[in-house]
């Protein structure tokens, strides 16, 4: 007798969570989500967890989506969800490092079904998985071949394009601004792309040298502003401290607390006049006197006591 081996088909389970994804939940679960052809049958199990039963199924298109629930903690780390169909391997995925709110998106697929039936599916999945490594162009590539696959879901494939554009053009801007060195707005730029793929290490790193940058440039500013102020030279001054103020740097209120003092103090000298004058009278003592005449309210003058008072041999 020959011995009869019965191979399994095969089943890969892939992880297209989107950075934003978050589940509406108000005590701190997470829920996982399951999406497979509705002729593939799931069941799940977990390591952690008495039950991993969806607590609901709905039918989209030619694909079946499962909601499981999961509370989140310490208590739950290492746990494994188990993937299971007849006639399919068992997959396993870890769920250890589940958060509060977070929305953990899974799909799975039988490469092996048909010819047409995984084109859509593979390219998508081939995009995100490049999406993931940073590599946009590519990724772009396998969402523009999707678009020719007879299964292809126009309104997803097109969010994932113009999600790998958005992604494409604002790391370039942040390139561009960077080099510029204006830090502040290539560190929000940077943060743009972290929303719309927070695995791009490079972004992360990026943006947080932009904000080192930003803050230095900031405090150089202020120093060089204070000298000048200290120094009395206040034209100087003022357009290093309305720099500070545009730039929005964290030392933003004491620089416009110091321009409307710089301000006010110069217009209070716009608006004064000094005067030094002298009267003279036949056989009256010279009279000096000085003063400030303002140019739009009373002013006043100190009149200095005469000269011949003291000093009657000058006449």
């Amino acid at each position: 007798m020959a011995p009869v081996a019965f191979a399994q088909n095969v089943l890969e389970v892939t992880d297209v969570s989107q950075p934003n994804d978050v589940y509406s939940s108000d005590d701190g679960k997470a829920v996982v989500v399951v999406k497979c052809n509705k002729t593939i049958p799931l069941m799940f199990e977990s390591t952690m967890d008495k039950t991993a039963d969806p607590y609901n199924t709905l039918a989209e298109g030619n694909d079946s989506i499962y909601y499981i629930e999961f509370p989140t903690g310490s208590r739950y780390r290492g746990r494994q969800l188990s993937i299971k169909s007849p006639g399919y391997n068992t997959v396993t995925i870890s769920l250890e490092d589940l958060k509060p709110k977070q929305a953990v998106t899974l799909l799975a697929v039988d490469p092996n079904s048909m010819v047409d039936a995984g084109c859509y599916r593979g390219h998508r999945n081939r995009g995100l998985e490049e999406l993931k490594k940073m590599n946009y162009n590519e990724a772009r590539i396998q969402f523009e071949v999707a678009t020719e696959c007879s299964d292809v879901d126009t309104i997803e494939n097109n969010e994932n394009l113009a999600l790998v554009d958005s992604i494409i053009y604002y790391r370039n801007k942040a390139e561009l601004l960077f080099k510029m060195h204006n830090y502040r707005e290539a560190a929000n730029l940077y943060k743009k792309v972290l929303m719309y793929n927070s695995y791009d290490s490079y972004a992360n790193d990026r943006q947080a040298e932009c904000m080192l940058k930003y803050v230095d440039e900031c405090s150089m500013t202020m120093e060089q502003a204070q000298y000048y102020d200290s120094e009395k030279q206040y034209q100087q001054a003022l357009p290093l401290y309305r720099q500070i103020v545009e730039n929005d740097c964290p030392s933003r209120l004491l620089a416009q607390q110091q321009i409307n003092r710089i301000e006010l103090l110069l217009n209070q000298r716009k608006n004064h006049s000094r005067v030094f004058t002298y009267e003279y009278t036949k056989d009256t003592p010279i009279g000096f006197s000085y003063g400030k005449y303002n140019m739009h309210k009373v002013g006043g003058c100190l009149f200095l006591i005469s000269l011949v008072s003291f000093y009657p041999g000058l006449l």
